[in-house]
């Protein structure tokens, strides 16, 4: 399995937002898949919404962690 997967695209809000319901049923499902690696998720785990402003860039981040 890869180590680390990134995807990068633009999108309106339309599109992230059909983006995000297709994740949330998928977490309910307990595997996300990103390209082609699926992912297996824990009966818990970590959950962070991070919003970071640098100079003229801002970011929004939703970040799942856990230990395996």
């Amino acid at each position: 399995m890869k180590d680390k997967v990134e995807v990068k695209k633009i999108s309106t809000p339309q599109e992230a937002a059909q983006l995000l319901r297709q994740i949330a049923e998928e977490v309910e499902k307990g595997k996300i898949k990103i390209e082609q690696v699926e992912i297996d998720l824990p009966a818990n785990f970590e959950c962070e919404l991070k919003y970071k402003v640098k100079e003229d860039k801002k970011e929004f981040e939703i970040e799942f962690t856990w230990r395996s």
